[in-house]
């Protein structure tokens, strides 16, 4: 794939799009297993794939495109109940997932899909379906029978309504009656594709309008379904040159538009004419061959049946099939072109437009590189491929002439780059033939009532090296977005499930491009569209609507202030200018407030994304680790800023492989415990506060303090004099100390504790924090505590030492004053009662290494913090007020610092450093006694 030749914002889409896809094949295909007798499930995984292979396919991913063909060969073999799905299936299926989501991540990263082994994936494939496979015959035969396919079966006397027509083939000349025409194929399995994805299209046809017929009132969604399958087969059609197909399926989609318009009513004889359409599109497909070529038909019988209801608003009879002398003569070659040009979609010619124009641009732009470095393989190729874009596109828009004379200049490219030929010799002859294509193809424009291309591809086309014609200030021949729509030619070549736009994608705005280049020119590099391949986060228009509300508010504002400053200029009432200034100030405080919940929202994501990946690697640890293992998700729905979602997935996998290694206790101790042979371990999300709790809970065997302490004192960690007196909590904390384990043995899986203080760093590094709650025999339960942002917070705002600090309020559970005369001493360590409970105190100036408050203080100003369900009395020199604060990283410079996590900036321009509790509360508890 040439990047040089690939819009950066449709290759952007299709990553996003592609691990959507993949995340929601795995929890399918596994939640299928459980359940084979469900076949929505089947389908979802199916279109899925089917989806992924047509949309690589459109930009070219062969690698991709080939494994989700072979993906999809597997599934459909089950649909069809040639095959049932068994572990090895499935197993076949999720490896196939696993490469195709390492060449997608190739792809974000350097722009290819990389060496990733496929090949073995897809021997497999074909083995198993050789062998899972019932006696099948395939041949000429039955693939020119009317219905070689059990799963379209048109009535016998419907079937009949087109074989006369297939006999008489008035309209075709003689030679081409007897040997067919070949049609536009990119390979045999694009002829595959064409057929499998038409049949599926029938299948759907048939029974929306059988629905339609029984609801004829409903109308609505039903029409709008049929009037896009009708589409996407009239595209398809196109694609690959099937002349006849491409008619019928034009005429019934115009019949559709005037439907879904309420021009024309849906009756019972409106739904018989779209069946019998239906019929004579399967008996279609029959006259197609092994090798790629079809015998030309006569269609005109059911295609007059359809323009004579939309000219007359009655039905035609069958039995009166046939040009007469009532009806206008449409089987006349040049009339039925005339009409069917008048037919034509304005959406489709204005596309085909663009798509063409952009194409031309491509051959400029390839063949003045072409004429500095004809060795340029890449350039070749893309050249090639503008041309093939090009040919597809004259045939879907049925401009027969031009796509003929386009295909004999692709078959020339690709004879000379096939031959390895020096193309410096054809670079004046190409030139003479894009001169002609584009004549040719204003003629049609012209003819359509559509501009010329000039207005589209400003440059000199007559002379031997394009200049532009236009500044670089005008904006881009073809926005992304619109080459890259559902009605583009070029996308329907290998049948996208769905013709629906997809949902907005907030994305960097594409600098324009000059016209008569290609748009992805200065972006050819994989460093380039590295830069462009940014994460991005799918976003309910509604919110952006509210987003341009408030900043136009916040624009009135502004001129408010501007127009205050200049009344005191002007010399006008202080008094009155200060209320109105107040006045403006509590307006702009409000939009801003409301300005931060909407970005918030706005990057707020579910944690389904990260969830979604964990059944597969529960299953797969299972599975090696010889245990039954169930893994139940909760709360999926919870949302978290995406920048913390996408974080938590490595610490989550270490707690979840520990879990099932190490937590869950074999078959016969379970046996033994009167536990059920199934283990169960529960993923879950909520809301705790301000802040969202995530955990991983196991009914395992738990974890056993005892044991903990004695493998610490085996191996160093602390003394027996400190383990002593370590209580049984902090015993099984002791599995965050780095290469602590309490495994009898080391497996390849884990070892629980192994990993565990990355885990607690890597949460501290999301501002969370980590706690363990375990019993001996009942299992273990692992609380992740994470901030819904990492951008902004709610912080207490204290001063220490004469410098002012903020505590995030997550970590405050109150604050007040203790008078000094109530302090005890406990292990030399300062502590209160408070409320019947023993408070362990710790001035916050000593752990900061700063002056201690100077002289006695009658009342101790102080700050309880709660972490992980422990508390700590922080005392302070004075207690402030509470704001929101946005958290700033401290740099390179100075690294860290203990008990800091960061920094803001006041409104003073003043900058304060931001207190970390949980290295707080650490800090306390090494000095002991607290």
């Amino acid at each position: 794939m040439n990047q040089e030749f690939m819009d950066p914002e449709v290759f952007s889409e299709f990553i996003v799009e592609a691990r959507e896809h993949l995340e929601n094949i795995e929890p399918s295909l596994l939640e299928l297993e459980k359940n084979p007798d469900d076949p929505g499930l089947l389908d979802d995984i199916f279109r899925l794939m089917h989806s992924l292979k047509g949309a690589s396919g459109f930009l070219g991913l062969s690698r991709i495109n080939g494994l989700t063909h072979k993906a999809e060969n597997i599934l459909d073999e089950i649909r069809k109940g040639n095959m049932n799905l068994t572990p090895a299936i499935t197993d076949l299926i999720l490896v196939s997932t696993d490469a195709l989501k390492a060449m997608v991540e190739n792809l974000e990263q350097n722009a290819v899909e990389g060496d990733v082994e496929t090949s073995s994936i897809i021997e497999k494939i074909d083995n198993l379906l050789k062998d899972g496979h019932q006696s099948v015959t395939q041949d000429a035969s039955s693939v020119a029978s009317p219905n070689p396919h059990p799963s379209v079966s048109p009535p016998q006397d419907d079937a009949e309504e087109v074989r006369p027509a297939m006999e008489s083939m008035e309209d075709v000349e003689p030679e081409l009656a007897s040997q067919g025409y070949e049609l536009t194929l990119v390979n045999q399995d694009h002829l595959g594709d064409f057929l499998e994805e038409a049949r599926e299209i029938l299948e759907q046809l048939n029974e929306n309008l059988l629905d339609l017929e029984k609801n004829p009132e409903s109308g609505g969604d039903i029409v709008n379904d049929i009037f896009r399958f009708f589409h996407n087969l009239k595209g398809n059609s196109g694609i690959i040159g099937y002349k006849e197909l491409n008619k019928l399926t034009h005429e019934a989609e115009t019949l559709l538009n005037k439907v879904r318009k309420e021009e024309v009513p849906v009756t019972h004889g409106l739904v018989d004419l779209l069946l019998n359409v239906v019929d004579s599109m399967d008996a279609l497909l029959a006259c197609i061959q092994l090798d790629g070529r079809v015998i030309p038909v006569d269609v005109s019988a059911i295609i007059q049946r359809v323009r004579y209801l939309l000219e007359t608003g009655e039905i035609k009879a069958p039995e009166n099939e046939g040009p007469n002398q009532e009806q206008p003569d449409t089987g006349s070659s040049q009339e039925g072109q005339d009409e069917s040009a008048v037919m034509v979609d304005p959406e489709d010619v204005q596309i085909f437009s663009q798509t063409v124009a952009q194409q031309l641009s491509n051959l400029d732009f390839a063949l003045s590189a072409l004429e500095e470095d004809s060795t340029q393989q890449q350039i070749i190729d893309g050249l090639y491929r503008s041309l093939v874009s090009i040919q597809n596109a004259s045939g879907y828009m049925g401009m027969d002439e031009i796509n003929a004379y386009v295909q004999r200049v692709t078959a020339l490219v690709d004879q000379a780059r096939s031959a390895d030929m020096d193309f410096t010799a054809l670079i004046d002859i190409l030139r003479q033939e894009r001169d002609i294509v584009r004549e040719k193809i204003n003629a049609e424009l012209d003819q359509l009532g559509e501009a010329p291309l000039d207005h589209l591809v400003a440059t000199s086309w007559g002379n031997g090296r394009e200049e532009d014609a236009v500044s670089a200030e005008e904006p881009r021949p073809c926005e992304p977005e619109t080459i890259a729509s559902d009605t583009q030619p070029s996308r329907q070549e290998h049948g996208a499930s769905s013709p629906e736009r997809p949902q907005p994608v907030a994305t960097s705005p594409q600098p324009a491009s000059q016209p008569g280049k290609p748009a992805a020119k200065s972006s050819g590099t994989p460093a380039a569209h590295r830069a462009k391949l940014t994460s991005t986060i799918r976003v309910d228009h509604t919110k952006l609507d509210h987003l341009m509300n408030l900043i136009g508010e916040l624009i009135i504002n502004r001129n408010r202030f501007a127009m205050l400053a200049r009344g005191l200029e002007e010399g006008q009432d202080v008094g009155e200018i200060a209320q109105k200034l107040s006045e403006t100030t509590y307006s702009v405080g409000r939009i801003s407030d409301d300005l931060q919940d909407t970005i918030m929202n706005v990057r707020m994501v579910p944690v389904q994304s990260v969830f979604s990946r964990f059944p597969r690697l529960v299953r797969d640890l299972a599975q090696k680790s010889g245990k039954q293992v169930e893994l139940i998700t909760e709360g999926e729905d919870t949302e978290l800023d995406k920048s913390v979602v996408e974080e938590i997935g490595d610490p989550l996998v270490h707690l979840i492989r520990n879990a099932v290694d190490h937590g869950i206790d074999s078959a016969e101790d379970r046996a033994r415990a009167g536990k059920p042979e199934t283990a169960r371990v529960w993923l879950r999300a909520f809301h705790k506060g301000n802040s969202v709790g995530i955990e991983v809970e196991d009914d395992g065997k738990g974890i056993d303090p005892e044991k903990m302490r004695a493998q610490a004192i085996r191996k160093g960690v602390i003394t027996e004099e400190e383990a002593r007196t370590l209580d049984d909590r902090a015993a099984v904390e002791l599995m965050f100390v780095p290469g602590f384990s309490t495994a009898d043995k080391i497996t390849d899986i884990s070892g629980r504790g192994v990993g565990m203080d990355v885990v607690r760093n890597n949460i501290k590094n999301l501002k969370g924090s980590i706690s363990v709650q375990s019993e001996v025999g009942k299992g273990t339960r692992i609380t992740l505590t994470l901030p819904l942002t990492l951008a902004i917070i709610d912080a207490l705002m204290i001063k220490v030492d004469g410098a002012t600090y903020a505590i995030p309020l997550d970590a405050v559970s109150e604050t007040t004053k203790i008078e000094t005369k109530r302090l005890n001493e406990v292990n030399g360590q300062k502590a209160v009662t408070l409320r019947g409970e023993v408070l362990g105190l710790v001035e916050l100036a000593e752990l900061l290494g700063l002056s201690c408050h100077e002289g006695e203080r009658d009342f101790l100003p102080t700050v309880i913090l709660t972490v992980n369900e422990r508390r700590l009395g922080l005392v302070v020199d004075a207690l402030l007020e509470r704001q929101d604060v946005v958290i700033k990283s401290l740099g390179d410079y100075l690294g860290d610092l203990p008990g800091i996590s960061g920094a803001t900036i006041m409104g003073d321009g003043s900058v304060v450093l931001i207190l970390d509790p949980h290295e707080i509360y650490r800090m306390a508890t090494s000095r002991g006694g607290i």
